[in-house]
């Protein structure tokens, strides 16, 4: 499986560090001249549009790394090779965007018609009308970016290979967190060779609060919207993938060999639960008392208590089974519907929003 980001976890986020499973990581291999037609479209032709009305069938080869859905019908997900597709039938057909980037788009949001999508080198893209047209933002980076996330249309903030930028005119202009590493890792991290973590995904309440979480558990704070954070936890945990707070003191974090945390205190202390499975897991997401996390190899959890216990959903997969990197819930009056994204893979999973969901 190529890998075009780091943790390989199966073929995504990972081209910056080995995760310790044993997987293998596989550099991508890009032709000079593919490199050089992308650069040159990408920063002079400012806008990137649409395709034709043909309906994009994801196949084996393509690697889905993100998913968002603003509302039950328009959605978007991104992936490896510049793939770029939006939904207006909540999900049932997709159709993909011209673009000349060949590389990673790692994790998209919209507040509204704006929205944002970040990837390799730095990348970030805006629309302003709901993704008819998109436009290239500057980072001022060439790190890797892995994840953004907006409160509203101006002030946001993305994160990725030991970099955090953030926004308060919509992305006009990104700037850059200060991150001390030699103060912030403790002495016996850096004894290790551990002097540059990654940062995997990050989860803005509101204004007022915002964690991110990455290498070696760790897990930070922000009060203001991504200007400065604080260090809550380091060292205890395998990496963290994915991070999602129902309000300012209870949240979980999603990470590798199955690792699902739970906090009650804003994430100054976590209590690791007990799951049915060892599988990585890459995303986790929850609505009301409604929640799934999805990993490795088709492994999709569920719960219906509010995140209290969860158990896993089976599913009919071709093997080998995919993994799963990304999952969006979209609820209606009589169900919620899972939108899961992952490796040649975008699956629906709808379940009754009513005691069948009982655990």
């Amino acid at each position: 499986m190529p890998c075009a980001l780091w943790i390989l976890i199966a073929s995504k986020r990972a081209e910056l560090t080995n995760i310790s499973t044993g997987e293998t990581m596989i550099n991508k291999v890009c032709s000079v001249f593919l490199l050089t037609i992308s650069f040159f479209v990408l920063f002079f032709s400012p806008e990137i549009t649409l395709s034709s009305d043909n309906v994009y069938k994801v196949g084996l080869q393509d690697r889905i790394f993100a998913v968002h859905f603003l509302d039950r019908r328009n959605g978007w997900v991104v992936g490896d090779g510049g793939v770029i597709l939006s939904s207006k039938d909540g999900g049932k057909t997709w159709k993909q965007l011209i673009t000349a980037w060949e590389n990673s788009f790692n994790d998209v949001t919209f507040v509204g018609k704006r929205g944002w999508i970040v990837g390799d080198r730095g990348i970030i893209l805006h629309t302003e009308d709901g993704g008819d047209v998109w436009e290239r933002q500057e980072s001022h980076c060439q790190a890797s970016l892995m994840a953004v996330d907006f409160i509203d249309g101006k002030r946001g903030v993305a994160i990725g290979q030991q970099m955090v930028l953030w926004t308060e005119d919509g992305g006009l202009r990104w700037q850059p967190s200060p991150l001390d590493w030699e103060a912030i890792l403790p002495e016996a991290l850096i004894e290790r060779g551990v002097i540059s973590p990654n940062l995997y995904d990050l989860f803005f309440l509101d204004e007022t609060r915002g964690w991110m979480v990455g290498d070696n558990g760790m897990v930070f704070i922000s009060y203001n919207l991504g200007k400065h954070w604080e260090l809550l936890s380091i060292g205890m945990y395998p990496p963290l993938y994915s991070v999602f707070f129902k309000n300012k003191q209870e949240g979980f974090a999603a990470g590798q060999g199955g690792t699902l945390l739970h906090t009650k205190d804003g994430g100054k202390t976590w209590r690791n639960l007990s799951l049915p499975t060892e599988k990585n897991l890459f995303k986790i997401k929850l609505t009301g008392d409604y929640g799934v996390a999805a990993g490795d190899l088709g492994t999709i959890l569920q719960t219906s208590n509010g995140g209290k216990t969860w158990k896993l959903l089976p599913l009919a997969l071709r093997p080998p089974p995919p993994w799963f990197l990304d999952v969006s819930l979209i609820m209606s009056d009589t169900s919620v519907k899972a939108i899961c994204v992952g490796e040649g893979i975008i699956r629906e999973i709808s379940i009754p929003a009513s005691s069948s969901l009982a655990n």
